[in-house]
């Protein structure tokens, strides 16, 4: 059986992110570099959570490109929330016969 590796799980703190126009102003910056990037974003929480084959620079450049300051949540945290994703298959298959990694 062959597995991908997952896509590394960036978690950023805005505090400079007010609304939900906002959230969506990063969320275009983002998808512009990668636009195959999970994204979340909590304008509540003033948080957004990336997941996607680039760096953590990369995705806060996007953000401070889009008019924001970023920063990055401790490692540990970012390690933690990563470590609790489910190990699969890139595509998400759980047959041995099937996966889209070739």
């Amino acid at each position: 059986v062959q597995t991908c590796a997952l896509p590394i799980l960036a978690i950023f703190r805005i505090n400079d992110m007010k609304c939900g126009a906002c959230a969506a102003r990063i969320q275009r910056s983002i998808l512009a570099i990668d636009d195959e990037a999970k994204i979340g974003v909590n304008a509540r929480d003033k948080t957004v959570q990336v997941s996607g084959d680039l760096s953590d620079a990369d995705y806060m450049l996007a953000i401070q490109t889009a008019g924001y300051t970023p920063e990055l949540l401790a490692l540990a945290e970012a390690e933690q929330a990563n470590a609790e994703k489910p190990q699969t298959k890139c595509c998400g298959s759980t047959s041995a016969k099937t996966s889209c990694c070739g």
